[in-house]
């Protein structure tokens, strides 16, 4: 009887570290994931038919936004490609203004 009990000890310990180690993986993966979210956010915006950035200089007027997911486009390029470049999108058609971010708007509501 002892060795069952010593057995189903070994076994339960054995089962907590295991979780326990698998939680701190978990954690640790998700850590990565939310660090290179918060780098990817602070990047600029690109263009996503060229890659290029959108560059502060460049007018509204020189983007588009696609009507279907609200992408922003260089004119050009949409125009060049026919079609909204995000994967599974393919709407041919495009907003003159861009729609602002929630954060540029925020900050520009409180700075007026």
């Amino acid at each position: 009887m002892n060795h069952l009990i010593s057995i189903q000890s070994v076994a339960l310990v054995f089962t907590i570290l295991l979780v326990a180690w698998d939680w701190a993986r978990i954690d640790a993966q998700f850590k990565q994931r939310e660090a290179r979210w918060q780098e990817l956010e602070s990047e600029e915006k690109r263009c996503p038919y060229c890659h290029e950035a959108f560059k502060d200089t460049l007018s509204s007027a020189a983007r588009v936004s696609c009507t279907q997911c609200e992408s922003e486009h260089h004119r050009d390029c949409f125009e060049d490609h026919g079609r909204c470049a995000i994967y599974a999108c393919d709407s041919e058609e495009s907003e003159e203004e861009p729609k602002q971010d929630v954060l540029n708007m925020d900050s520009a509501s409180s700075a007026g």
